[in-house]
């Protein structure tokens, strides 16, 4: 399968000049209006990791318990990133994955981790750098 939303997506744009577009739903019942609020979130990894092999990437809604992807990650070295849509609040975490390695939460998210989450909202995670270390 292909990063981003559904294609492949290269860019050098600078982390700071990426937009946050979002969308409000609004629904009413019984005379009450809550506001569903979604928002884009863009996320960015690099594998540093020379190995040979290509890591698989996936994003997970803890708070929903919906998965995004999985992805074949870019070449060694070349920076890629995922846009996904989520609710506001909910806590967002990636996992990716070799034969040998992975990193974040792994895949199925089964691994506890270090910074390898965040609270959608946010408009982008910085670039993350998978290493063989």
């Amino acid at each position: 399968m292909a990063w981003g939303e559904q294609e492949l997506q290269v860019s050098a744009t600078p982390l700071d000049q990426l937009d946050g577009e979002f969308e409000e739903e609004f629904s009413s019942d019984m005379g009450i209006i809550s506001s569903d609020v979604k928002r884009k979130m863009t996320m960015w990894f690099t594998d540093q990791c020379d190995d040979g092999a290509t890591p698989t990437l996936k994003v997970f809604d803890r708070t929903s318990k919906r998965s995004y992807g999985p992805w074949a990650m870019n070449p060694y070295n070349t920076a890629g990133y995922v846009k996904i849509r989520c609710e506001k609040g909910h806590k967002i975490c990636y996992g990716a994955w070799t034969d040998a390695l992975y990193w974040g939460c792994g895949p199925g998210c089964k691994y506890g981790c270090t910074n390898c989450c965040t609270r959608c909202g946010h408009k982008t995670m910085n670039n993350v750098n998978f290493t063989c270390d």
